[in-house]
């Protein structure tokens, strides 16, 4: 949607805190209010990999994002974003974000950004920073296709990497994006993994508006999840609004 109606998600540093609890065949991903902290479960402590990235190829779109060992090597767009029933809902699927965890002011159901790959997506947006036009934050929950792989770190950063070229930053001259964080861990059954990428792309061509900081929690769920979510760069208001919210998911992994 033009010059940011980009739809796509937050963030730059450091690290999560994991407490995974089984409710009613969910399991909840919860951060604490401080979205940076150590990643750690309540039943088990799970060292997380980390590594960064600093390139990234220029994303080519297509309808066919072919995958290889379960891994998209092509960029696709997904489908637009059905909006969030309410702008204190937000569920897509096996995955929901509880009205507890999501922002109070400003927020309101979207439906025109497609995060890559999603099949099914819903979401929130806020046009933010103040005082800038036509750009806006996200939180985004969703599914990815069947026939992507358990390799929810190579998925996570290929969907990254394919932000660049989605319809949200046409005309905004982004950069490649660079990732300053890469999480990997299970849910509390010990069995589910997920990957957590914080990443910044820059954008050189819309006043007001230096980039984004991104979120993404990919989660290898029976369909795979996601959660998304996007900041204006250095924007630490918004920032903590939308981590605590792509933090605070729930996800029932069958």
């Amino acid at each position: 949607s033009g010059g940011r109606g980009k739809i796509i998600g937050i963030v730059s540093a450091v690290i999560v805190a994991i407490l995974l609890i089984a409710v009613g065949g969910y399991f909840l991903f919860r951060g604490n209010d401080e979205p940076r902290t150590t990643a750690s479960s309540s039943s088990t402590t799970t060292t997380p990999s980390t590594s960064t990235t600093t390139s990234s190829p220029t994303p080519t779109l297509g309808t066919d994002p072919a995958v290889v060992a379960g891994v998209p090597t092509q960029c696709a767009r997904g489908t637009t974003t059905d909006a969030a029933t309410s702008p204190t809902s937000v569920t897509s699927g096996n995955i929901t974000i509880p009205a507890d965890k999501l922002p109070t002011t400003g927020w309101t159901p979207e439906s025109q950004s497609q995060i890559p790959f999603a099949t099914r997506a819903a979401g929130l947006a806020a046009p933010r920073p103040t005082g800038a036009s036509s750009w806006v934050a996200q939180i985004t929950v969703g599914n990815l296709p069947t026939s992507f792989g358990s390799n929810t770190d190579a998925i996570a950063k290929k969907l990254i990497d394919c932000l660049p070229g989605s319809i949200g930053y046409q005309s905004a001259d982004p950069s490649e994006p660079r990732i300053t964080d890469t999480r990997t861990a299970t849910l509390e059954d010990n069995r589910t993994p997920l990957t957590l990428v914080r990443a910044r792309i820059n954008v050189g061509n819309h006043p007001g508006v230096s980039g984004d900081d991104i979120i993404l929690i990919v989660i290898d769920t029976t369909p795979m999840a996601f959660s998304f979510g996007v900041s204006p760069a250095d924007d630490k208001t918004t920032q903590d609004e939308v981590e605590k919210a792509v933090m605070g998911f729930k996800v029932r992994t069958r």
